[in-house]
């Protein structure tokens, strides 16, 4: 099992006001559109931000609307759709969408889902991390993925061990994995550098793809 805390570090969760949102069309343009508009409680004006943690240099939080270029942006990245998935996100419309029936409902459901990773003095968004509910094995997975220009810099692991913390200490759950194809040298190497050992392999669904869970 993954440790609690693999870094020893403290984390700190708060709410915080993000940027002004201007909403420059009364009338939604999409259902994706109102859905996450309506979760998230917007006014004309402003929208609260729940952020989950901080570490020195990133902040942790969920997503809102005024993220779907960066989603768009970061899903059509040929890494991302190499070692994860094309989740079939080719404008901010299918982005919005992606984020109210992905992310946005899992927090509904399970309290927690893919978050949004940023540089905490900029606000620049830099990539996810966050925790899935997989239905199909009954766990809760870690995942995490960055634009390639903050790559090796400790990025990922800093996230994914400030969010480990939040799922142990903050949301009680007991067990943490992470899964991956057996290519991807460098999510092994991260989810290893976490604390969690290899398993055993199982099946994704619905693609049917073989991938080893860490634990």
């Amino acid at each position: 099992m993954g440790t609690p805390n693999p870094t020893g570090r403290r984390f700190k969760s708060c709410i915080t006001d993000h940027s002004p949102l201007v909403l420059k069309n009364q009338n939604p343009v999409s259902i994706a559109f109102k859905l996450v508009v309506c979760f998230l409680s917007v006014n004309p004006v402003r929208i609260a931000i729940l952020v989950i943690a901080e570490t020195p240099r990133l902040r942790i939080r969920h997503m809102v609307a005024t993220d779907a270029a960066f989603i768009c942006k970061l899903l059509n990245e040929p890494s991302f759709i190499e070692n994860i998935a094309d989740k079939g996100v080719r404008n901010e419309h299918d982005a919005l969408h992606y984020m109210a029936e992905g992310p946005i409902k899992s927090y509904q459901q399970h309290g927690y889902g893919l978050f949004l990773v940023e540089d905490c003095n900029s606000i620049q968004p830099m990539g996810l991390c966050g925790l899935l509910f997989r239905d199909f094995l009954q766990e809760t997975d870690i995942g995490f993925a960055f634009l390639p220009q903050y790559w090796g810099q400790g990025f990922a692991y800093e996230a994914a061990s400030a969010v480990m913390h939040f799922g142990y200490k903050k949301l009680a759950l007991k067990r943490i994995v992470g899964l991956t194809s057996a290519g991807n040298s460098t999510s092994v190497k991260l989810l290893t550098r976490l604390g969690m050992q290899f398993e055993k392999m199982v099946t994704m669904c619905p693609s049917q793809e073989s991938v080893q869970l860490y634990s």
